[in-house]
């Protein structure tokens, strides 16, 4: 589990087999990592909850880092948002999101924590985990990336259409682009912030959302607890 920085082939064979197929991917195919998953169980904490990427305060990607593990936080209360770190400690610069990040430069890197035992609610009573619950769990990380990539894929296309309304960080790169907002700038057609949030809906709790929302709600949030 840290031994990724140089793994020796025969001691460490699977984890010296992914950086080879990591490296053949992004060296020599030149593939895009959207984002990178690796699943573990904990021992002692509950719930279930991320280790992320660090990045300096003044690099954007500070608060994106952070918008996946909010986004599930917001669907399941078997996610806790609280007690996820994003920060790289020395004691785990040799674990795969402190190499994978510096070496294949890839942003989002995720080691996602699922506890043995149970999980605290917001009432602070406690919920054992079974089969089913971790799967519910799974099928939420799964539909959550992809309610990500669609916010990024709305923010890039909005970006180059130029939606009247929509106010985006300039400082902040999109990651993705597909084009799935219409509108034509050259004849005037173009979508109001409250279109645009009207057909992304937030499926739980019925309200409107960005990836402006988001980092928003972030920013206040990292301001106020330095993590």
């Amino acid at each position: 589990n840290r031994q990724f920085i140089e793994p020796d082939e025969e001691i460490y064979p699977t984890i010296f087999a992914l950086k080879g197929m990591m490296s053949d991917l992004i060296g020599n195919k030149k593939a895009k990592i959207f984002a990178f998953m690796d699943f573990h169980g904990h021992s002692q904490k509950k719930n279930v909850f991320m280790y992320c990427s660090e990045f300096p305060v003044y690099d954007p990607n500070h608060l994106r880092i952070r918008i996946f593990p909010k986004l599930i936080s917001k669907r399941t209360e078997m996610f806790r948002y609280n007690s996820c770190h994003f920060r790289i400690p020395q004691s785990k610069l040799t674990t795969s999101r402190a190499v994978f990040s510096g070496d294949y430069g890839i942003t989002q890197f995720y080691t996602i924590e699922a506890s043995y035992g149970s999980y605290m609610k917001k009432d602070r009573t406690i919920e054992n985990f079974d089969s089913a619950k971790f799967k519910e769990m799974g099928s939420l990380i799964s539909q959550c990336l992809y309610q990500y990539s669609v916010l990024l894929d709305n923010e890039e296309a909005a970006r180059k259409s130029g939606i009247g309304g929509i106010t985006l960080p300039s400082s902040i790169s999109p990651v993705r682009s597909k084009g799935r907002i219409k509108g034509d700038p050259t004849t005037g057609m173009k979508e109001t912030t409250q279109e645009f949030r009207r057909r992304y809906k937030s499926p739980k709790k019925k309200t409107f959302f960005s990836i402006d929302d988001f980092l928003e709600e972030i920013k206040n949030e990292v301001e106020n607890t330095h993590v």
